[in-house]
């Protein structure tokens, strides 16, 4: 049922563009995007490759390489954190101290 909605509704924005006249922009747009993602597929798989032929000539003999030979396995000393330091704040400012007092208000006589 979600698989029809979900192609229903796919048909429904390629007829909106093919109104449009986008459908076919939108095709170029694809064909484009599938093109590119080839050729950093044939990219990857050459480099890949590369390695490859890098580990036979370096290692004498025809191995995989996996992450897991690769990996580092060494161990590490256990490192206790240190504490951390708190910061002594300051004392709560009493409504004595003078920049709470008000400032007086001049009088003005109003005439």
């Amino acid at each position: 049922m979600r698989w029809k909605r979900l192609l229903d509704a796919e048909a429904t924005r390629q007829e909106r563009l093919k109104k449009r006249g986008w459908a076919d922009k939108q095709s170029d747009i694809d064909k484009r995007a599938k093109e590119h993602a080839v050729a950093l597929t044939k990219e990857a798989e050459a480099t890949l490759d590369g390695f490859e032929g890098c580990s036979v000539r370096t290692l004498g003999r025809r191995t995989l390489l996996t992450g897991t030979v690769l990996k580092d396995t060494s161990r590490f000393e256990k490192v206790e954190p240190t504490p951390s330091v708190l910061e002594d704040y300051p004392a709560e400012p009493l409504i004595t101290e003078p920049q709470f007092t008000p400032l007086p208000v001049p009088v003005t006589s109003i005439s």
